[in-house]
């Protein structure tokens, strides 16, 4: 596994926008997808098991309601917590909220309230904005 930094990672996705001709859109749905994958592989999650994901207002809240909804494709009880009212989210973030929307996903507002309880939490706040 490489790491890069915030910059660097920037500027890979803008070189793999422009010329390469990849949708942000599509990043946004391999991010999402390679963290479900990742939960899948390393039997973190399985059909049945209850996932909180707290998404931000970002491009890497996007990323957290893609894998939400690929989690609950998967079979897996999925608690949505955003930090921000969904309407405010814009591109590619506010795209990917709609599909699991669609989907009949439901958005919780940030506290949570007492009593939920969840096999794994996946933090989607903060990505290479901050």
């Amino acid at each position: 596994m490489k790491i890069c930094s915030a910059q660097q990672m920037r500027l890979l996705d803008k070189s793999t926008i422009d010329q390469n001709l990849v949708p942000s859109l599509e990043l946004m749905e391999n991010a999402g997808k390679g963290t479900a994958d990742h939960l899948w592989d390393f039997a973190v999650l399985s059909p049945g098991d209850r996932v909180a994901i707290v998404c931000g207002r970002g491009n890497n809240g996007g990323d957290g309601y893609v894998a939400a909804r690929l989690a609950q494709d998967a079979g897996v009880e999925v608690t949505v917590c955003s930090m921000v009212d969904p309407k405010l989210l814009k591109g590619d973030a506010a795209r990917a909220y709609g599909d699991w929307n669609a989907k009949g996903g439901a958005v919780l507002q940030w506290p949570l309230e007492a009593g939920i309880s969840c096999d794994l939490a996946l933090d989607a706040l903060l990505g290479t904005g901050i």
